[in-house]
């Protein structure tokens, strides 16, 4: 098991760090039955971050010893669709959001030109005008932490976006 440094302990945020090492024997159990290669979790409590953490190797070629970081970034593809929706959704019914905000009040990079007419419904309709994955699948890759998301689209080279809408 990897950590990142955190800035907050589970008892910090009131959280039992027996219920960490759950999980943690939940995904050794899960890579030791050859289920899964690597895992990546982070736990918050009330936008506290308490644990960042990875298990497993980057790759199930044998000669590969390469461990798994927090950092690193796992393919996980259309998954991420439902539990986003969910989580917005969550905050809209919280009225802590809108869904017709712009994505740049948020997300630095989005609150210019071209990207600064980006809504968050947008985002859940697919009609941001971001072009999808043009083939950049460079995962199991560590990147420094907090990367945005700017960045890591023009690490890949991705063409800047259509209009919103």
């Amino acid at each position: 098991m990897i950590y990142h440094k955190t800035e907050y302990t589970p008892q910090e945020v009131g959280y039992d760090p027996a219920r960490i090492e759950a999980v943690n024997n939940h995904f050794r159990d899960l890579i030791e039955k050859k289920k899964i290669i690597s895992a990546n979790y982070c736990m918050a409590r009330d936008g506290k971050v308490f644990v960042d953490a990875a298990i497993g190797r980057l790759s199930y070629r044998e000669d590969d010893t390469r461990e798994v970081q927090p950092d690193t970034i796992q393919g996980i593809a259309s998954i991420t669709k439902l539990f986003t929706a969910v989580a917005i959704w969550q905050l809209v019914e919280d009225g802590k959001i809108r869904v017709d905000q712009k994505v740049g009040e948020f997300i630095e990079e989005f609150a210019t030109p071209p990207f600064n007419e980006i809504s968050i419904a947008h985002l859940l309709s697919h009609t941001s005008g971001l072009q999808a994955d043009s083939g950049c699948s460079k995962i199991n890759i560590s990147y420094p932490h907090g990367i945005s998301l700017k960045r890591t689209g023009q690490s890949h080279g991705l063409p800047q976006p259509c209009r919103a809408g």
